[in-house]
């Protein structure tokens, strides 16, 4: 019957939603260093109040780009951001002390505002004024494109990332299936 669909459904959509919560919870799909330094900005250690988290939870990117972001980005993703040098340093260290592991670090100090890329991305990635120089630089002049036919093999100075999340960039070209469809960072709290 239908209430038995609808049942069907909503227990299909919480399962989904306490594995989400679960994943968030867990620092799932990031390096154990980040996910140590996660953890302690979690429990408020003093240590790390001048960290804004990670990148991907920085960012706004519109429904059905996110995978094109996340390939664009790489690594940064899942970029500890902190205020300065200084907290960047001091959760080095921390690392390098308690041997938990290596993580990326972006130090918002590092980042002036200055010119718009010529790229599209930011069309489809928004977030808060203290990043916004941030996501310029890091993005620079890449375009989102539709599918693989469109990228310009022959510009290898160029950057572009499908929406299937290929990526073109300084002559190299990055693509297929991948392994597994695990969850992305990028949006993963509003799923």
């Amino acid at each position: 019957t239908e209430v038995q669909i609808l049942r069907q459904k909503l227990a299909s959509l919480t399962s989904r939603c306490e594995l989400l919560e679960e994943a968030r919870k867990n620092y799932e799909g990031f390096s154990q260093g980040t996910k140590a330094i996660l953890k302690e900005i979690g429990q408020k250690n003093p240590d790390f109040q001048r960290y804004h988290g990670v990148l991907a939870d920085l960012l706004e990117v519109a429904p059905g780009y996110e995978r094109a972001v996340e390939e664009l980005l790489g690594p940064a993703v899942q970029a500890l951001v902190a205020e300065d040098e200084e907290a960047v340093r001091k959760g080095v260290r921390y690392l390098e002390a308690q041997g938990l592991g290596r993580a990326h670090f972006i130090a918002l100090s590092s980042f002036k505002k200055g010119r718009r890329g010529e790229g599209n991305v930011l069309d489809k990635v928004t977030t808060q004024e203290p990043y916004q120089a941030l996501l310029a630089s890091l993005v620079g002049d890449a375009h989102i494109i539709e599918d693989i036919e469109k990228i310009p093999f022959h510009e290898t100075e160029k950057t572009a990332v499908t929406v299937r999340g290929e990526l073109y960039r300084q002559g190299i070209f990055t693509g297929g299936s991948p392994l597994s469809e695990g969850m992305g960072l990028i949006g993963r709290e509003k799923k």
